[in-house]
């Protein structure tokens, strides 16, 4: 009676496919730290003149940071500003603030256009990892 036989290996297929896995979170932990960085700097350049804000001292721009871990299978980059303005600066304030001062400030957006520009790069980079 003619008929086709499968066998496999399910130990050897999981192995690999877990050697799979370690590889591709290897690239995606690497490809997520660098593109923070790059972030980073895209920021820091952003804040230093027009369209983004003025650069008078550097001690806004110094406020600019990154931080970057692996939580479980999660690799995390975020890109910051310590400084009190910074909020307002990238989205601008229309209002009275705490002192009753008046505001009618403009945004100087420098964090969104850095992530408009690495984030279509950083999701190209991860297709060609799955791929």
């Amino acid at each position: 009676m003619p008929g086709i036989s499968i066998k496999t290996n399910a130990r050897q297929a999981g192995a690999d496919l877990i050697k799979i896995g370690e590889v591709m979170m290897a690239e995606a932990v690497e490809i997520t730290r660098v593109d923070t960085g790059l972030v980073e700097q895209l920021v820091k350049q952003n804040a230093s003149g027009r369209p983004g804000p003025n650069i008078i001292t550097g001690k806004y721009r110094a406020t600019i940071h990154s931080l970057f871990y692996v939580q479980g299978l999660v690799a995390i980059g975020v890109v910051t500003s310590d400084a009190a303005q910074a909020e307002r600066l990238e989205n601008g304030f229309i209002g009275t603030d705490a002192l009753g001062r008046m505001y009618h400030q403009p945004a100087f957006p420098h964090f969104q256009p850095a992530a408009d520009v690495i984030g279509p790069l950083y999701y190209a980079s991860l297709e060609r990892i799955a791929a």
